[in-house]
């Protein structure tokens, strides 16, 4: 009798904690922890963190990538504030693909006078900001912050493309409990990678179920004699197998500082997965797998890459003046990249594509990076020196694992010379030749 009330006891008290990752469900134990008992340096701790990767169906537009998140956070002092804020990136490009932010709900829970009180997130704490044509930034500042206090947020980003976002599995800060679960329709092949140079590789498991969609098709057509109309609806069920990962870790450590690392955000711990095929359901296979050149070359016949290198009637006449008299190489490169950094000022908006246009960035004098440093490039080349644009990532960005589109979010300018490489950024004001800004000293770069 003895052994069975222990066990129902344990029941209880596993079902009570498994309860407090409910969304809303914080318990005033969680309010009152004063600090981390496995990172008492912590100024803040994930309590919970779950992200879920589905796919929907709808007959008329085919697959949807559905990202659900919820998070937990306790913040223990104000060095743990910048916490309760949050930068959510989503792609808004021209068209019908666009990512959809919904679902967001959030609330800040305070211990106050022994009573749990909980403020909601409202309008006036999300901002949303165009960073340019293709990226928009949705901002969300917590309300009614306080030491000790609790943040929970959860949302769904909706997405019309099949590639996968790198998976975060370690923050700066410790995580108590992380769930990671991708449901992913056996028509979608991605290779999985954990980050190789993270030190903490979590266990994952993987199985597979048969899942069945309901979709519903309608058809118009006349009653017979009546000039009236109806619409049938009919329903019917598609069948496939359905891939399922899984990452469910416990007491994730914190992503520390170590000395000698030039950027600590290469080695997180993150799931990479690349898009590698689609196989239909009849057995049809389209591959998706691409390399480096591929990536570069779509990226070079893009528009706003490789036409705008293209464009030199906006420019000739002062750079012919600026150079007239001098027919040293180096001293011509110069000439024209302080012109260019003077001549147009950094908008704070990084990417390797043209967001203005070189001549509209040009004649306004304001751009992007891609905008100031393609023109950098083209008036190189119009000057006949062997300049070429060069794609790096930024430290934020981390280094490319696998050949992506997104591996790459920035681009400079680079001069052959000899056997040296000039490297050359003209949206810092206070770089120079090959002494670059520190947000971009992060790995290798790519020429193209």
């Amino acid at each position: 009798m003895k052994n069975t009330l222990t066990i129902l006891a344990l029941l209880i008290l596993n079902l009570t904690f498994a309860q407090n990752y409910k969304f809303g469900k914080v318990s005033e134990d969680e309010l009152k922890e004063v600090s981390n008992p496995a990172n008492l340096d912590a100024h803040a701790t994930v309590l919970y963190k779950m992200h879920k990767v589905d796919f929907t169906f709808a007959a008329k537009t085919g697959f949807t990538q559905i990202n659900t998140y919820h998070e937990r956070i306790k913040i223990y002092d104000e060095e743990g504030f910048n916490w309760a804020n949050k930068k959510i990136k989503l792609y808004d490009g021209s068209g019908l693909k666009k990512e959809i932010l919904s679902d967001l709900n959030a609330y800040t829970f305070n211990l106050e006078d022994g009573k749990i009180k909980k403020t909601k997130l409202k309008s006036e704490g999300v901002f949303e900001e165009k960073n340019n044509k293709y990226w928009a930034t949705k901002s969300i500042t917590m309300p009614n912050i306080k030491a000790g206090c609790i943040i929970e947020l959860q949302y769904s980003i909706e997405s019309p493309f099949m590639s996968i976002d790198d998976i975060v599995l370690q923050y700066d800060i410790p995580i108590k409990r992380l769930e990671v679960d991708l449901s992913i329709p056996e028509y979608f092949n991605y290779k999985k990678i954990l980050n190789p140079k993270a030190l903490y590789s979590p266990k994952f498991q993987e199985l597979t179920k048969n899942r069945k969609e309901s979709i519903n098709t309608s058809s118009r057509g006349e009653r017979r004699g009546l000039l009236m109309t109806r619409t049938n609806y009919n329903t019917s069920n598609l069948e496939f197998l359905e891939n399922i990962f899984k990452i469910h870790s416990d007491n994730v450590p914190a992503l520390t500082n170590e000395p000698m690392v030039d950027n600590r955000n290469n080695y997180r711990a993150k799931l990479i997965l690349e898009y590698q095929f689609y196989r239909a359901p009849d057995g049809k296979v389209e591959n998706y797998s691409t390399t480096w050149n591929k990536v570069t070359n779509s990226i070079y016949n893009n528009e706003d890459f490789g036409n705008q290198l293209n464009k030199k009637n906006y420019f000739e006449n002062e750079i012919d003046d600026l150079i007239a008299n001098t027919t040293e190489p180096l001293d011509k490169a110069m000439l024209i990249y302080n012109f260019v950094k003077s001549k147009v000022k950094w908008n704070n908006y990084v990417g390797y594509y043209s967001d203005s246009g070189v001549k509209k960035a040009y004649k306004e004098g304001v751009g992007n990076v891609a905008d100031i440093n393609l023109m950098l490039t083209s008036i190189l080349q119009y000057a006949n020196l062997p300049a070429n644009p060069i794609l790096i990532s930024t430290k934020d960005n981390g280094i490319p694992i696998v050949p992506s589109t997104s591996g790459f979010n920035y681009v400079i300018a680079g001069i052959e010379m000899g056997d040296q490489l000039i490297l050359l950024d003209a949206s810092s004001k206070y770089a120079t030749q090959n002494v670059l800004p520190e947000r971009i000293l992060n790995g290798l770069g790519r020429i193209i």
